[in-house]
């Protein structure tokens, strides 16, 4: 089975899921009610409502990228993580021969990073199984009755579509029946053309192309810096100190990424020119001395990169560090900030 999918693929689902997000928040202000268990006034819930959409599908606007590109990540890690992980030597418990692998699966961790294979080997002599994983070793022993430990009958029949085993257990008179259900799952009811055509109505509502996007962004970083302001003034009306940022130069940026960089394994570091926007931004690109997967790369870089900019104007953008085949790079985000140690010419 592979993970990983077409890009268009996490860009659909994606944008469905801002859709059904948009959705349920409209719907919410067309029914919300006030305390005393009446609707508000038409007007009120319509404004309520633009402003709610306006937050709700702008950030998830600014999350696109970084969300399409962890579930591309994660799902190449399983693809290598299934693909790479050796298989394990199995001894069959009975006889003590070599046992025949015939299957692995992915156990995939929902709640967190720990994906792991199992193996599947079977001894056809002795017609048991073996389940090897992270969590141990699991036998597997399909004749032997469960309750007197002895070796059942068992008779298979094939149904149309399904394949039924009865076991029964000469000497306890146990019986149980397997069924394998061989038939199609029944698929999903496709969205009719009044559904679809409604989805891509609300699609272009809901989804913001590139220019809304940059202007929420601009709007957004202009909220983030008056609230910066304001909490470092209340900061200093408090009596507390403000932290001094070091302020660097493009040139001592590069010189001290670079030195991080090849700390951390990494040779043939290489910039492009300063792109001057709103913040000056650096691409970087460095070939990776060290063996080791894309993931632990990736993550090993991104920390030497933070801890070499902390308490500095420099930080590293958050499509963080790339890494294909030992070639790496990345974007760093430099900000003019005169303003960091001093609110004097600040007026409210």
């Amino acid at each position: 089975m592979k993970y990983l999918q077409d890009r268009s693929h996490y860009e659909d689902s994606y944008d469905a899921r801002t859709v059904e997000d948009a959705r349920w928040h409209e719907q919410h202000w067309q029914n919300v009610k006030a305390k005393n268990g009446k609707k508000l006034p038409k007007p009120m819930r319509d404004m309520f409502c633009r402003l709610t959409l306006y937050y709700v599908t702008g950030q998830r606007y600014a999350d696109r990228e970084k969300s399409i590109n962890k579930w591309m990540e994660r799902d190449r890690k399983r693809d290598d993580l299934l693909e790479n992980t050796p298989i394990p030597d199995a001894t069959c418990f009975m006889c003590k021969e070599e046992m025949e692998y015939f299957d692995k699966m992915l156990d995939i961790d929902f709640e967190g990073d720990n994906d792991s294979v199992t193996f599947y080997f079977r001894c056809q002599e002795c017609e048991v199984g073996l389940k090897v994983g992270a969590k141990g070793t699991e036998r597997r022993i399909p004749w032997q009755c469960p309750e007197c430990k002895r070796r059942m009958k068992s008779k298979t029949t094939q149904k149309t579509d399904k394949i039924v085993t009865n076991d029964h257990c000469p000497y306890c008179d146990y019986t149980n029946e397997h069924v394998l259900d061989l038939s199609m799952p029944k698929e999903e009811k496709k969205p009719g053309k009044k559904e679809l055509k409604r989805f891509r109505e609300d699609k272009l509502r809901f989804c913001l192309s590139e220019e809304e996007g940059r202007k929420f962004l601009e709007h957004k970083r202009t909220m983030d810096n008056l609230k910066d302001v304001c909490s470092r003034i209340d900061a200093r009306q408090k009596g507390v100190e403000e932290p001094k940022i070091e302020v660097l130069s493009v040139k001592i940026a590069q010189e001290r990424l670079a030195n991080a960089l090849k700390k951390s394994g990494c040779e043939n570091v290489s910039f492009s020119a300063p792109d001057l926007d709103r913040d000056v931004v650096v691409k970087f690109k460095a070939i990776d001395s060290k063996e080791r997967n894309r993931s632990a790369a990736r993550k090993d870089l991104k920390k030497a990169i933070k801890a070499a900019f902390e308490g500095t104007n420099w930080s590293l953008m958050s499509d963080g560090v790339e890494s294909r085949l030992g070639a790496v790079s990345g974007r760093i985000k430099g900000v003019e900030c005169q303003q960091h140690s001093r609110l004097d010419g600040v007026i409210l």
